[in-house]
């Protein structure tokens, strides 16, 4: 019977080495299709109103309980118009190596496709974290996020969860809609973010602390980007 030397035996090794990461990483290159997002102008009864002031479209904050866990759905509509370009908005939103520069709770980012074309889409890594008093919980996880330029020239920039390290969140979508729009003869830009996740086995803080801030959090999310824009 013929033996198999140390070198053959090696190779072989390495090959069925090499096959099972490829393997591995072919699947973790599975991102899903579904999304939650708007893609369009909210209506609105005033201009004036909505300029540098975000406002709620639709809001809710729900404990329910599923599978015998406890689950947070909450889901925050909002938009505003600001007197500056569509492109410094723009910049700030598909700069994802930089947003906890930006966003308030954003402790940690990164892009991690970074040599990938600025307008593909990219996986970005997350960490946010929640304060009331002393109490602190951080959330850790990884967004599928997909920019479009409409036929219309407005831009949608929508995500979905592709990993929750922590296990903290059933799902998460979301999305940026930004619109160039024209008032009196001047352009402007709209600008709607919509954020929906589920919780899962969250501490009974949280329920309270969203209940009190998470409105005020999505607006704080818009004068962030505001400030970093101008």
């Amino acid at each position: 019977m013929k033996t198999i030397n140390i070198t053959t035996k090696v190779t072989i090794t390495l090959l069925i080495s090499f096959i099972a990461i490829f393997n591995m990483e072919a699947q973790e290159l599975i991102f899903s299709d579904v999304f939650e997002y708007k893609n369009q102008i909210a209506t609105y009864n005033s201009f004036k109103k909505l300029l540098n002031n975000p406002t709620d479209i639709e809001s809710h904050i729900k404990q329910n309980i599923k599978n015998d866990e406890k689950i947070l759905d909450t889901l925050f509509d909002f938009h505003a118009i600001y007197d500056i370009p569509i492109s410094n908005l723009v910049n700030n939103l598909i700069d994802l190596g930089n947003e906890q520069n930006v966003f308030p709770r954003m402790i940690y980012t990164k892009d991690l496709n970074p040599t990938d074309p600025l307008w593909s889409p990219h996986l970005q890594e997350v960490k946010t974290q929640f304060k009331m008093g002393r109490i602190e919980e951080t959330y850790h996880y990884v967004f599928y996020k997909v920019p479009i330029v409409n036929d219309d020239g407005s831009i949608l920039i929508k995500w979905n969860l592709y990993d929750s390290i922590d296990g903290k969140f059933e799902y998460n979508y979301g999305s940026w809609y930004l619109k160039e729009i024209i008032e009196n003869g001047k352009s402007y830009t709209y600008v709607r973010n919509y954020v929906h996740y589920e919780m899962k086995n969250y501490p009974g803080y949280v329920f309270i602390g969203m209940k009190l801030g998470g409105r005020k959090d999505s607006k704080n999310f818009f004068k962030a980007l505001q400030k970093a824009a101008q």
